[in-house]
């Protein structure tokens, strides 16, 4: 993730839950919207995210009924998602 900083997910004004990505070009200090592969979490927030390597580490949250425990990995090279097998 060198270069860049990530977001994913969260709530929007209107109380919709996303499951989108924003990157922030940090050498050039702009927003993005990549475009992405794979099958992406479901909307969320309050979740936990680090960087290791070139990949994003996505794990829990909820969507305000649900709790989820699951954890994804977003190449953010390639810009897909993945689950651990």
């Amino acid at each position: 993730t060198s270069g860049k900083l990530v977001v994913f997910g969260g709530v929007n004004g209107d109380g919709k839950w996303l499951n989108d990505v924003t990157a922030l070009n940090t050498d050039m200090w702009n927003w993005y919207r990549p475009t992405l592969r794979g099958s992406p979490p479901r909307p969320r927030s309050y979740h936990s995210a680090t960087a290791l390597g070139s990949k994003m580490v996505l794990f829990g949250g909820n969507n305000g009924s649900k709790c989820f425990r699951e954890v994804y990995f977003l190449d953010t090279e390639a810009w897909t998602w993945s689950e651990p097998e």
